[in-house]
């Protein structure tokens, strides 16, 4: 336990030192129900990840704690910069270690482009955003050595993804009509954090998801618990196989302030 509490003490002081002089300008965020905790487990995972806020209730950082081996936990912290009230940096912290920085560009307040780089600052890989008429995310773009992909997303008039498509790959989804857990964030963070475990690019919570490869693959269906504001605060994911057996049970559950 007393490593444990060193270890996390030393990840709140990369935090500390990593903030930035431009966090303390006006909020990024809007003033819904902060999320601030995230339990997920299922056959093969289980995670609590913690959000921290700063000055002017911006995300200072992200920790995640991995529990697959519960004697052995692992400390996944994602630290951000900002610059008028925008996420330009992150460095990601496995346990201590520095094992990726992110940089991320925008126009006219859209996210338009994520590089990654490696510990050592080796490239790594390329994101390239770009949005419909609507001004939602419509295609992204995925670079790396010797790799391309896109992902292709289709909105209905609440705007909803109700399909997304990456080569062969496709899901089709179905939602509920409640805030999601991290409503409190901008559109561009909901994408950039994507924490809730939930599709980051639509306001409403997922309850069923159709994936397909080329034929049916799996249906998962969620059950929600809200709280009295409609919040999910608890979830119920099961995944079968078109034969109708279960593939996966998941449960996660949230916590706000």
């Amino acid at each position: 336990m007393k490593k444990l509490q060193i270890l996390i003490g030393i990840l709140i002081a990369i935090t500390i030192l990593a903030c930035s002089p431009d966090d303390i300008s006006p909020d990024p965020e809007t003033n819904q129900k902060r999320l601030i905790k995230i339990t997920f487990g299922n056959s093969s995972n289980s995670c609590e990840t913690y959000i921290y806020y700063g000055f002017n209730n911006k995300v200072t950082n992200i920790l995640t704690i991995d529990r697959d081996i519960p004697t052995h936990p692992h400390f996944d912290n994602v630290v951000y910069t900002y610059k008028n009230n925008l996420i330009v940096s992150a460095r990601r912290y496995w346990n201590v270690e520095l094992i990726e920085t992110y940089t991320y560009n925008y126009v006219n307040n859209n996210l338009t482009e994520i590089k990654r780089y490696d510990g050592d600052g080796t490239f790594s890989s390329r994101s390239t955003l770009t949005y419909n008429a609507e001004n939602k995310i419509e295609n992204i773009c995925y670079e790396s050595t010797g790799h391309k992909s896109i992902d292709s997303y289709t909105y209905d008039t609440n705007g909803h993804v109700v399909k997304l498509t990456y080569g062969n790959q496709s899901s089709v989804l179905e939602y509920d009509t409640h805030p999601r857990p991290d409503s409190n964030f901008t559109y561009a963070n909901q994408y950039i954090f994507s924490v809730a475990r939930t599709f980051p690019l639509s306001k409403n919570n997922i309850i069923k998801d159709e994936y397909t490869n080329y034929t049916l693959q799996r249906i998962s269906t969620t059950t929600i618990t809200y709280d009295n504001d409609n919040y999910p605060i608890a979830k119920i994911t099961v995944s079968k196989d078109p034969d109708g057996s279960i593939k996966d049970t998941a449960v996660t559950t949230y916590e706000y302030e």
